[in-house]
């Protein structure tokens, strides 16, 4: 080969090597673009309820320590969201009880949420026994009312009443009323392991292991007397938990109301081996009309005492409807309300006022006091969000569905190290009026699960049809949360609203997060439930009832 062809080659390499290294900063720049403009194709998210609702489940997992400044920039870059939707997310927070802000100190989150079991014996999921001290306010008989006959399984005209409020830390935390009979009064109040293991003192007291632990959570603002027990401003959100507990003979032995402050706690329950093609189906507990049987109890009990408690009586009048007592278009009589739940006619006229501010009822001097608007029970642990019979009265749009990077809570809920998750937002409609909005992450794929409503196949079948797997496990925790402006445009409700919100995660059969998701409901109009039996013979005994 000729020597002046070899000479002219390396010229050429040279003169390339020199071009790439001229143009070196200039590629660099093009690759930032390329990379910059992939960025602007995610969309960068404006919902208030996305922040919101991620900053509430990074401060239940301990995610978010209460240590931890939550400084706009940071979130604003972390959840790829605009500035003012941090701001508002922040706000909502505040109104909350859960941090506070101001200019010189920042944002400073002001505690943790406590992560408790929904259905656990204790009131705390994990209680130290230098944190927690019982303190018993009231303990009486009292008259029976149709709620608490139902929930005792008795005709008895008296059920005995203890009211206790719980110290965290020496600062009020929760309030307690349990309902029992006889026996139950010897039971022992646990707080903590000092106490003892409230399934042995159970066991002890009623000569029968626990069968299982039905629960009911709502939420509603604190009254005066509740508030002045707590330390709080009336109107302060609490988390309420009702809760029945079964004996393995098939008896219900116990009911309580517990009132948590909504600032401090969020309620969890987990569900193994979820299906939604055989669930555990338990009757919906119904309320009878009839009052109690004729007093034969022992002299010792006394005469009972009024109930004076507002809290109390607006909760079994709002239990009495979700029971179906009192249906829609049924009037209300104040007399027959007093004498109904033993109370006087003063605060049966307070629960009713608060019964009012939620929508409930309609008060007026032409018409009276009407039931206007029932209240949906759905089960926490059914995939769909509500019951299978209730399918056709749910009509849900989509609002917005985008590839967002993934926020870090939202990666941690799905165990994914993926850069970008896909995030559907939705409004469901129950009878034509807004009900839930309902947030949902997934890892991206080509087709997105359908909503069960959009089609007739089984919710089971469009998972595994989905994801290549059955579903197992649901992981489902529940807060008491305001809405801010476009939730409460959403839901046709006013800012400050109280909503449930209801966090979740689906895993499939292999271990694997498949969908983490936010929905937020008008506290008012829903209970949540989770309404299972853990025996087998309180099952049968139950279901011949």
């Amino acid at each position: 080969m000729d020597p002046s062809a070899h000479q002219g080659q390396d010229q050429k390499d040279s003169a390339r090597k020199d071009s790439v290294r001229e143009d070196s900063p200039e590629r660099e720049f093009r690759r930032l673009a390329r990379e910059r403009a992939s960025e602007q194709n995610l969309v960068r998210m404006r919902s208030v309820l996305s922040v919101h609702g991620a900053l509430r489940t990074g401060l239940r997992m301990g995610s978010i320590a209460p240590s931890d400044r939550l400084e706009e920039s940071v979130l604003v870059r972390k959840y790829s969201v605009s500035r003012n939707a941090v701001r508002a997310a922040l706000r909502l927070l505040v109104e909350e009880g859960v941090v506070s802000r101001a200019p010189r100190a920042g944002t400073v989150i002001l505690c943790g949420l406590a992560d408790v079991r929904i259905d656990n014996g204790v009131a705390w999921a994990r209680a130290e026994d230098a944190d927690h001290e019982l303190v018993t306010t009231e303990s009486r008989w009292i008259p029976s009312t149709p709620v608490t006959r139902t929930m005792l399984g008795t005709d008895s005209a008296q059920v005995h009443c203890t009211e206790m409020v719980d110290l965290l830390d020496g600062r009020p935390s929760l309030l307690y009323t349990r309902f029992c009979l006889a026996p139950g009064t010897e039971r022992p109040s646990v707080s903590g392991g000092r106490d003892g293991s409230f399934e042995t003192l159970f066991a002890q007291t009623y000569g029968t292991r626990i069968g299982s632990i039905d629960c009911w959570v709502e939420a509603k603002g604190a009254d005066e007397r509740a508030a002045a027990q707590l330390g709080v401003a009336p109107g302060t959100a609490l988390l309420v938990k009702s809760r029945q507990i079964w004996g393995e003979d098939g008896v219900p032995r116990e009911y309580s109301v517990t009132h948590y402050l909504a600032s401090r706690v969020a309620l969890t329950t987990v569900l193994e081996g979820a299906s939604t093609h055989a669930p555990t189906v338990v009757p919906r507990v119904r309320f009878e009309r009839g009052g109690p049987a004729a007093p034969t109890g022992p002299a010792e009990q006394g005469p009972p005492a009024h109930r004076r408690s507002v809290l109390d009586v607006h909760s079994e009048l709002r239990a009495a409807i979700r029971g179906g007592l009192f249906r829609v278009d049924e009037q209300l009589v104040e007399d027959d309300l007093a004498r109904e739940f033993s109370t006087s006619r003063n605060t049966v006229r307070a629960a009713l006022a608060q019964l009012v501010d939620e929508g409930l009822i309609r008060r007026d001097r032409r018409h009276g006091t009407v039931v206007v608007v029932p209240i949906a029970e759905l089960t926490i642990d059914n995939a769909m969000g509500w019951s299978p019979e209730d399918t056709g009265r749910h009509r849900t749009e989509s609002i917005s569905a985008a590839t967002i990077p993934t926020p870090p809570i939202v990666g941690e809920r799905l165990g994914t190290d993926c850069p970008t998750v896909s995030v559907g937002h939705f409004l469901s409609r129950r009878d034509g009026r807004p009900f839930v909005i309902y947030i949902r992450y997934s890892e991206p794929v080509e087709h997105p699960r359908p909503l069960t409503n959009e089609t007739r196949v089984d919710f089971d079948d469009l998972f595994r049809h989905s994801y290549g797997v059955s579903l197992d496990r649901i992981e489902t925790s529940v807060h008491a949360v305001r809405a801010g402006d476009r939730a409460a445009g959403l839901l046709g409700v006013a800012p400050g609203t109280l909503l449930l919100l209801k966090e979740r995660l689906l895993v499939g059969e292999d271990g694997r997060a498949r969908e983490f998701s936010h929905s937020y409901y008008v506290a008012a109009g829903v209970v949540l439930s989770t309404r299972r039996s853990a025996s087998a013979q309180a099952r049968a005994v139950r279901s011949a009832a």
